[in-house]
């Protein structure tokens, strides 16, 4: 069974990931990153995932809202500076993968 973790704890989290990407990129050699942790990094970490209260904001409504209603709240909130819908719903399946969630595909055999 994953480990359960809250959502705070998992924003902390993918921000040391962040920080350990950015070493392991500006340095030869670089820092290594927990292997259980690497799936979190796959792909690219979206530019407004450095402005706090977006980030915040976005971690926040993550599993209380749809992401129609939450980006509505979001723009609301901070105008131009809200994500895209597609991107905040790609942060949403990295939190939910990384908080141990099923995935809602359904395999057939």
């Amino acid at each position: 069974m994953p480990e359960l973790i809250t959502v705070p704890e998992l924003a902390a989290r993918l921000d040391e990931l962040v920080r350990l990407r950015r070493a392991r990129r500006d340095r030869p050699g670089g820092a290594e990153r927990p292997p259980e942790e690497a799936r979190l990094l796959t792909g690219n970490i979206p530019t407004w995932w450095a402005d706090p209260e977006v980030r915040g904001l976005v971690v926040s409504l993550h599993g209380r809202q749809t992401v129609d209603k939450a980006l509505e709240q979001i723009r609301g909130q901070v105008g131009d500076r809200a994500p895209s819908r597609s991107s905040m719903h790609r942060v949403w399946q990295r939190l939910s993968r990384a908080a141990g969630a099923p995935s809602r595909r359904i395999r057939t055999a």
